[in-house]
C-alpha cells in the first residue's frame, strides 16, 4: 500500500489559523479579480449588446493565453524566491523577484508588440469577420497583461513573508470599484473603449499599491526597483514599439510585415535587454 490516510487532531492551532487566514485573503483577491472581469463583461453586454460582449470575450481569451505563457516562468522562480525569504536571505529573494518581473515582461513583450500593431490583420486571419471594438479591447488587454507582470513579480516576496491582508483588501476594493465606475461611465456616454482604458489605469494603480506594500513589508526600495527594473524594461519596449509603429506606416499590411515586426521585436529585446536591462549577475545566470 503506497498511501495511508490518518485523521488526527491539529496540534499547532496558531499555525493552522495562519494557513487558513492566508488562504482566505488570497480567495478574496481572486474573487475580486473574477468579479471585475465578469462585471465589466455584464455591463458591456447589458448596454451595448452581444457583439461588444463577443469582442470582450476575444480579448479575455488573448489575456488567458498570455497568462499561461508567463506563468511558466513564475512557476520556476517562485520556489527559489520563497526559499530565500525563509532562510533569511531577503535581499536575494527581492533580487529574484525583480529578475522575474524583467524576464516575464520582456518575453511577453516579444509577442505583445507585434500583436499590438498587427492586431487588425491577426484578428482578420483568426475570425474573418472582426466584431466592433475587438481590436481596441485586445490591444488594451495586451497593455494590462504587461503591467501585471511587474505586479506578479512583486507579489511573491510578500506572499513569502505572509502579510498579505492589507494589500489584498486594498487591491480587492479597487477591483470592486471598477464596476460602479464603469457603470457611471457607460450611462454618461463614454465609449466601451474608454471603459477598458479605465480598467488599464486601475491595473497601473494596483501595481503602485503593490510597490508601496512591498516597501513596508519586505523593505523593497521603490526608487531602486523603478531605476533598475521598471524604467529600463518599459524604455526598451517603447523603443521597439516605435520601430513596429514605423513598419505599420511604411509597409503594406500582411504576413511579411507581421513576420518582420516579430523578428525585429525578438532580436532587439533579446539583444538590448541582455546588455542594457539585465544586471551583470542576471547575465551570468
Amino acid at each position: 500500500v503506497e498511501t495511508r490516510i490518518r485523521i488526527h487532531r491539529v496540534d499547532n492551532k496558531p499555525l493552522m489559523t495562519r494557513y487558513i487566514l492566508f488562504a482566505w485573503w488570497n480567495i478574496i483577491g481572486s474573487f475580486s479579480s473574477l468579479m471585475k472581469t465578469q462585471g465589466i463583461a455584464m455591463l458591456l453586454n447589458t448596454f451595448h449588446g452581444v457583439l461588444i460582449n463577443a469582442s470582450y470575450g476575444i480579448a479575455t481569451q488573448v489575456k488567458g493565453q498570455l497568462s499561461n505563457f508567463s506563468s511558466s516562468i513564475v512557476t520556476a522562480s517562485r520556489p527559489q524566491i520563497i526559499k530565500n525569504e525563509h532562510i533569511g536571505n531577503r535581499n536575494k529573494s527581492l533580487a529574484l523577484s525583480a529578475t522575474t518581473s524583467k524576464v516575464t515582461f520582456l518575453l511577453l513583450s516579444i509577442i505583445s508588440i507585434p500583436l499590438f500593431f498587427e492586431m487588425p490583420y491577426v484578428l482578420k486571419l483568426w475570425l474573418k469577420e472582426v466584431p466592433i471594438y475587438a481590436v481596441d479591447f485586445t490591444r488594451i488587454t495586451l497593455i494590462i497583461s504587461l503591467i501585471f507582470q511587474f505586479t506578479l513579480g512583486i507579489s511573491i516576496p510578500i506572499d513569502a513573508v505572509g502579510k498579505i491582508k492589507g494589500v489584498q483588501l486594498t487591491t480587492s476594493a479597487m477591483h470592486f470599484l471598477t464596476i460602479p465606475i464603469a457603470y457611471i461611465m457607460t450611462i454618461t456616454g463614454y465609449s466601451p473603449t474608454a471603459v477598458m482604458v479605465m480598467v488599464a489605469i486601475e491595473e497601473l494603480l494596483s501595481l503602485l499599491i503593490w510597490l508601496i506594500f512591498s516597501h513596508h513589508i519586505t523593505g523593497l526600495s521603490i526608487y531602486a526597483y523603478c531605476k533598475n527594473t521598471l524604467f529600463p524594461s518599459i524604455g526598451l519596449v517603447l523603443f521597439v514599439a516605435s520601430i513596429a509603429y514605423v513598419y505599420t506606416n511604411v509597409l503594406t499590411e500582411g504576413a511579411g510585415r507581421l513576420g518582420l515586426s516579430f523578428l525585429s521585436s525578438l532580436f532587439l529585446i533579446c539583444l538590448i535587454g541582455y546588455y542594457l536591462v539585465l544586471t551583470q549577475i542576471e547575465r551570468n545566470t
